[in-house]
């Protein structure tokens, strides 16, 4: 028989070995549950090429985001600077007919006042100028193709992100269709004062009249009248909307950062750097 104290250190040990030994166990289980949880080749080859799938569309879709909206800001700078530079050249063609027009009405109103003044001497090439620009109908020629594009095809203006320039593009059409539509009827009055004077060179070339006599029987003619008239208000008509077509135009430069140099680049027929 072992003694007391031999007997409880024999059980100690037998306790200790005991749980050595389920801690063993346990361990050589949870590897084994561990490795059944290890990722084969097969599933380390598949998550690897799902990763690469997942990234590549993100790419994809990436770069054809930033592809497209590169595509739209580009499309966009080739709207706007083809909108500034038809309403410029636009508001140029007007300017230079009102130079033109601003001289006709100086003289027109010149002779209506004093022609029949005697004591006025007027020279004669001034009397044929008033004659020869009576019914003289000015035909503007330019490009409305912007004009169309604004009024029939929305899907451009998509292009345009800044509404303030679609706006200021509008009211800036609005302008040039009131000035239009005031050239077009100031042309339609000097037809029929045209038509008037043709009435009135019929009856002059049965008689042994002046050119200053000419111009004072033509003077009298009610259209021809209205027409130096209409031409005179016409002329208010352009200076105020021009004005406001330019300031417009000049506001969406600053909109879409676009400079003169761009556009005299266009004006030329140069290249256009538009990114």
């Amino acid at each position: 028989t072992l003694p007391k104290k031999a007997g409880h250190a024999a059980s100690q040990r037998r306790k200790s070995n005991y749980i050595h030994y389920k801690l063993k166990n346990k361990s050589i289980m949870f590897i084994s549950r561990l490795k059944k949880f290890h990722i084969s080749d097969f599933w380390s080859n598949t998550l690897a090429s799902t990763i690469g799938t997942i990234v590549g569309i993100v790419l994809t879709f990436g770069t054809s985001h930033l592809i497209e909206s590169r595509q739209e800001a580009v499309r966009e700078r080739h709207v706007a600077l083809m909108v500034i530079h038809d309403i410029e050249g636009y508001c140029d063609l007007v300017e230079n007919t009102m130079e033109e027009w601003e001289e006709l009405d100086s003289i027109n109103n010149f002779i209506l006042n004093y022609v029949s003044e005697d004591s006025v001497q007027i020279a004669d090439s001034t009397l044929n100028f008033f004659l020869e620009n009576i019914g003289l109908c000015n035909v503007w020629a330019y490009n409305i193709t912007t004009q169309n594009i604004f009024n029939s095809n929305i899907e451009i203006w998509q292009d345009v992100s800044d509404k303030n320039f679609i706006e200021n593009t509008g009211k800036c059409f609005s302008l040039m269709s009131v000035i239009d539509e005031t050239h077009e009827e100031y042309n339609s009055y000097l037809r029929q004062a045209y038509d008037s004077y043709l009435i009135n060179v019929e009856s002059v070339l049965t008689d042994d009249i002046s050119l200053r006599q000419e111009v004072q029987r033509t003077i009298q003619e009610a259209d021809v009248k209205l027409a130096i008239d209409l031409l005179s208000r016409s002329l208010d008509v352009y200076k105020d909307n021009l004005y406001y077509i330019r300031l417009l135009n000049e506001q969406n430069k600053k909109i879409m950062n676009i400079s003169d140099e761009e556009l005299s680049a266009i004006f030329k027929g140069g290249s256009i750097r538009t990114f």
